[in-house]
């Protein structure tokens, strides 16, 4: 029988304090508490691994995400990913990525992280504009962020992703170019665009039409310098290239590690506790530490596909067999702009790339029903 293709997803929420940090939760912690953190996580896997929770699986992808996972101690991190390695049914190729923060690259950090070959480092940039990067109250510079890529390359790392923010409050068309043309002179594997995130929960610090023209000049520009447009907002200069990301968009499970992780098993979606007190007292017992227990039926297994045909840039023709919450779904995407309809074929604008940034959780998980929100 064939293996069922899923992808783990290793939550590390902590972030450094009183710096500009994206996921929930967020933990600021101590030494101690980052190393008992830590050493949970590898419980929570060694009893997964224990219970043959996955057996019939093949690992295809490990990321270790949250808020900044890359402050953690880099031995511990090494020596984590290590043991995966040995201990998981891993598909041939299986990509470990990191989440890293600029200035945490180094000889001390890469050597560490080498234990354990991850192969791919996802490095926050977000801009190359340094009152930007004061304005966003980022905790690194310019200067370290290319520093960072000096040490990846003379490491060798041949699969680097530098994720960029547009719609930074302040931010002119000319210095979103300025940070593309700088980006692409660091000659990064891969790269992500993303809008900035609302601000104070009451809109962007743009206006659409600013947004949608920041968009379209990157996909343009990136894709003139030889990017080929992968996902809504990655381009890749590899054709083979797969991430995370794009393994859970083809529909791969996701099973989450860790605390506010979430996953996607067996028909149910699921969070882990975002409690650290929480998780590190009841790890061991899964029915203590998951919630927000959701069952998938019909439309919403159609929605998570069109979902993830969508963030693919794929189009998906409209069948009879469609429920109805599916077809009102997609209405009410197409009365909004965000797809474009042609006949029965449905494919994303770049209005709906722009405006649909939290369709996607940093674990790769449809959030559909937040739809409603943002229209």
């Amino acid at each position: 029988m064939k293996s069922r293709s899923t992808l783990l997803y290793i939550a590390i929420p902590f972030c450094l304090r009183d710096s500009f940090c994206e996921g929930t939760p967020l933990f600021y912690g101590s030494k101690e508490s980052k190393a008992t953190y830590l050493n949970t996580l590898q419980s929570e896997l060694e009893n997964i691994i224990a219970q043959e929770d996955l057996q019939g699986r093949e690992i295809a992808a490990v990321h270790f995400g949250g808020a900044a996972p890359s402050i953690m101690n880099a031995d511990r991190l090494g020596q984590l990913a290590l043991f995966l390695r040995r201990n998981l049914p891993l598909a041939t190729g299986c990509p470990f990525s990191l989440k890293a923060l600029p200035q945490t690259i180094g000889t001390p950090s890469l050597s560490a992280w080498g234990v354990g070959n991850f192969n791919q480092i996802e490095l926050d940039v977000l801009s190359l504009q340094p009152d930007e990067l004061i304005r966003l109250n980022t905790s690194y510079r310019v200067a370290n962020i290319q520093n960072a890529i000096l040490f990846l390359d003379k490491f060798r790392y041949h699969s680097v992703s530098t994720r960029l923010m547009y719609g930074i409050k302040g931010q002119a068309l000319s210095d979103w170019k300025k940070t593309l043309r700088s980006c692409l002179h660091l000659e990064p594997h891969h790269v992500t665009v993303t809008p900035s995130p609302y601000e104070n929960g009451e809109g962007w610090t743009s206006n659409e039409s600013t947004l949608i023209e920041f968009y379209e000049f990157a996909q343009s520009y990136l894709m003139e310098k030889g990017y080929k447009q992968k996902t809504m907002q990655t381009f890749s200069r590899r054709e083979s290239y797969q991430s995370y990301t794009t393994l859970a968009l083809e529909g791969a499970d996701i099973m989450g590690v860790g605390a506010g992780a979430r996953s996607h098993l067996y028909g149910y979606r699921y969070q882990n506790t975002c409690s650290f007190d929480a998780y590190i007292d009841a790890y061991h017992d899964f029915t203590k530490i998951i919630e927000n227990v959701f069952e998938e039926d019909e439309a919403t297994q159609q929605i998570s596909g069109i979902c993830n045909d969508l963030a693919l840039l794929r189009s998906f023709t409209m069948t009879a067999s469609l429920a109805e919450p599916t077809r009102d779904f997609v209405n009410t995407l197409t009365e909004n702009a965000l797809v474009d309809q042609q006949g029965d074929d449905i494919t994303l604008t770049s209005k709906g790339a722009v405006l649909w940034p939290s369709l996607y959780t940093p674990e790769g998980i449809p959030e559909y029903f937040r739809l409603s929100t943002l229209l």
